[in-house]
């Protein structure tokens, strides 16, 4: 039975080299799989092992491109907290703005403003 790992890692050695390998030699890495499975050409199991490497190509390039086309996202940063900062007198406060604050833009005079924190004056 140590022919099995080697036809494993061959057939996994060919699906990483039909990448960069032209039409005839994926056909006769196919080929050379099948045969080395034990089935003969010209055979129903034959043709049947062919169809399957073919098959399991396109998976797996379907399924590269589609990895491709939906890299992993990162978790979105959690929002700025708001603080409130509520002084003896009583009257609430916001913070005063930052560039990095949602929603906050520079005014005509050269202050941040924005919908949570101390309006410019």
């Amino acid at each position: 039975m140590k022919t099995l790992p080697l036809l494993i890692a061959a057939a996994i050695g060919a699906a990483a080299l039909t990448a960069c390998a032209s039409p005839e030699e994926i056909h006769a890495m196919d080929q050379r799989t099948c045969s080395g499975y034990g089935f003969h050409p010209g055979t129903d199991t034959y043709a049947n092992c062919m169809m399957k490497q073919a098959d399991k190509r396109d998976q797996d390039m379907r399924a590269n491109m589609q990895n491709m086309s939906h890299p992993a996202t990162q978790p979105a940063a959690a929002p700025a907290a708001t603080v409130i900062v509520i002084p003896a007198e009583g009257k609430p406060k916001l913070p005063d703005c930052r560039m990095q604050d949602p929603g906050v833009t520079l005014n005509m005079d050269g202050k941040w403003e924005g919908p949570n924190c101390t309006p410019a004056r």
